[in-house]
């Protein structure tokens, strides 16, 4: 099965790529919901390389980490990796229409879960 989510952000290409690369950034942004955060992000950002990140709920009922390691990079482009429970993730990222007083990138994410044996 394919999954692919596409979100359009008011911001520069550059500054989405680099929130995306960023542990620090990582962490500011990457939560389910407003009742869930990101406390601990890590990542060797190179092929090959892991990265983790560790999801809980704001109250500490409950977190799991989020692991994984890049298959592909395309500096400023993709990044694909492949999640420690085998599912294969695709971020694209591309810069979209110029409108006068922003500019808006665009990134698509796409997730492949394997077939069952």
């Amino acid at each position: 099965m394919r999954i692919a989510i596409e979100v359009a952000v008011r911001a520069p290409l550059a500054r989405v790529w680099s929130v995306w690369t960023t542990p620090d950034d990582i962490m500011a942004w990457n939560a389910a919901s407003d009742d869930w955060h990101c406390p601990h992000a890590e990542a060797t950002f190179a092929v090959g390389g892991r990265f983790s990140c560790w999801m809980e709920a704001r109250d500490g009922s409950v977190g799991f980490d989020f692991e994984g390691a890049f298959t592909a990079i395309e500096e400023g482009q993709r990044i694909d990796c492949l999640l420690d429970d085998e599912r294969g993730v695709s971020v694209v990222f591309s810069e979209v229409d110029e409108v006068p007083w922003w500019r808006r990138s665009s990134m698509r994410r796409t997730c492949i879960r394997p077939k069952p044996s």
